[in-house]
Parts: structure tokens; sequence; C-alpha cells
């Protein structure tokens, strides 16, 4: 299962998104997911791929496909490095 796929789960599980509008290019905002939201799917995501997202690129996320290459690039850090802190 892709990234995309994954993150798609997690919108439609935890936000009752539609699943056909999740695309890479959508923004959060017009999915419904307001900021409040957005952290808690954060955290969420964080959990999902055993990462963590720091606060500064967490304030970049704006859509989607910000969102799936964030965690593209967090998970090849802790699998290039897999004693560092995830």
């Amino acid at each position: 299962m892709s990234t995309l796929d994954r993150i798609r789960a997690i919108a439609i599980r935890e936000f009752e998104v539609d699943g056909a509008v999740i695309q890479n290019d959508v923004s959060f905002e017009a999915l419904g997911i307001d900021s409040l939201s957005l952290v808690e799917m954060l955290f969420t995501v964080e959990d999902e791929f055993g990462i963590r997202i720091p606060p500064s690129s967490a304030e970049k996320i704006t859509s989607i496909n910000d969102l799936v290459s964030l965690v593209d690039i967090l998970r090849a850090q802790l699998e290039a490095h897999p004693g560092a802190p995830g």
C-alpha cells in the first residue's frame, strides 16, 4: 500500500472524507480539515508510519501531496539511519 493510500485511509477513517476526492494536489482546507483536525491527523500519521513530524515541517503542510512527500522523506531518513529517533 502506497503512502498516499495509507494517508487516504486515515482521512477517510478519521474525518469521513470521501476517498474519491483525495488526490495528491487537494488541500486539507478543500477536504474540510481545519488546522486543529490537521494536527490530530499528523499525530495519527506519525503513529501509522512510526515517524515524528517536526513542528517546523508540520507548519508547511497544506495539501495531501505535502504530507505524502514529507512522510516519504522522513521514512527514507529513518531507513537510512535505523538507530536514530524516529
